[in-house]
């Protein structure tokens, strides 16, 4: 049975995230992370820490908090394994790639 403590680290604790860096306008750099740990820094604020990156990120910088494994099969095949730069049009994230232009 679920208790109400571990509905709260469920939903602010996820396995994987999709984060995002710079964004200029309606392009920003995007990652999928695999949540190792989470912490905090020198100064109190909330961190990340993934295993496919090697790095610690700002808990402020998720974009999507991803539970099911069909947003996780989306969020994939939209940037892969390695970081990768989206836009949005129309609302929706698209790869810079598959644009025409």
């Amino acid at each position: 049975m679920f208790y109400i403590a571990d509905i709260i680290e469920y939903y602010f604790k996820p396995k994987y995230v999709v984060m995002k860096g710079i964004g200029i306008d309606n392009r920003a750099i995007m990652f999928l992370g695999n949540v190792k740990q989470y912490g905090s820094d020198s100064y109190g604020n909330k961190t990340i820490k993934f295993k496919n990156q090697k790095y610690e990120y700002y808990y402020s910088n998720i974009h999507e908090r991803i539970w099911s494994s069909k947003r996780l099969k989306h969020w994939r095949r939209l940037i892969g394994d390695d970081t990768k730069c989206l836009q949005k049009i129309k609302g929706e994230w698209v790869g810079i790639d598959a644009i025409s232009t």
